[in-house]
């Protein structure tokens, strides 16, 4: 069974989402969250998101990611999984 998140849309509406993976930094003290909800981009991959929270929040807001450090270790945990996938 696969987790599922629910984000708005900037219409409003609640859009169902897989969550595909968390995982722990302690560098930043925040969990990642990658999801998709399936939607292809143009070139017919699906697209993936990401988000994080603080690992003290006990609400567990969700928060864009912002920092660049932060999106491009998001990238290459994606681009290793990717190769994996693509070589097995």
């Amino acid at each position: 069974m696969t987790d599922k998140l629910i984000i708005k849309n900037d219409e409003g509406l609640e859009i169902e989402n897989d969550i595909l993976f968390t995982f722990e930094s302690s560098e930043t003290n925040k969990v990642y969250v990658i999801y998709t909800n399936y939607e292809k981009d143009e070139e017919n991959n699906i697209k993936v998101y990401s988000a994080c929270y603080n690992i003290n929040d006990e609400n567990r807001t969700l928060e864009e990611v912002t920092t660049e450090k932060e999106l491009n270790t998001i990238n290459e945990i994606l681009k290793n999984i990717q190769d994996e996938v693509i070589n097995n």
